[in-house]
Formats: C-alpha cells, sequence, structure tokens
C-alpha cells in the first residue's frame, strides 16, 4: 500500500495532469509547491460535463430520455393541456 504523503500526491498530480493535457501553472514559494489548474480550464471541462449530461446521456429515472428530451416534452404537454382545456 502506497503512503500518501505530500511528495506523492505532488507527483501523481502532476502526473495526473500531464496524461490529461491539461495547461498547467507552477507556483513555487517558500516552503510551498503545487500545480494549479487555471480556473478557465476547469470551468470548460465542467461545461462540457454539464452539456453532455443534459443534452446527450439518456437518464433511466426519465425513461430513457435525455434531460433536455424531457424538458421539451414537458413543456409540449403543458402547451397541449392549455390548449384542450379552451
Amino acid at each position: 500500500m502506497t503512503k500518501l504523503t505530500p511528495k506523492f500526491m505532488f507527483v501523481e498530480r502532476g502526473r495526473y495532469y500531464y496524461q490529461r493535457k491539461v495547461p498547467l501553472e507552477f507556483q513555487s514559494t517558500v516552503g510551498c509547491k503545487k500545480w494549479r489548474a487555471p480556473l478557465r480550464h476547469a470551468r470548460n471541462l465542467i461545461a462540457a460535463w454539464r452539456n453532455d449530461f443534459n443534452h446527450h446521456r439518456p437518464h433511466t429515472s426519465l425513461a430513457g430520455l435525455t434531460a433536455a428530451e424531457y424538458a421539451n416534452r414537458s413543456k409540449e404537454d403543458q402547451n397541449l393541456n392549455r390548449a384542450n382545456l379552451n
């Protein structure tokens, strides 16, 4: 079992970022060295995940529809129900 020392975590984090081609900034201050992924990169990853989750990934709880398809279907059903009431 590997001991999770600060040095080990530093090296592993660097390897993780390198393998995924994450643009990094290296900061070194007195007694502190760290890799820092720019905030813009993190925002882009989150936006890509959100897009995939809502528009491309079917959900079993939504009868196999994506979240966007389910939302559009709900809006259409509401419009049909309003039209039938008049």
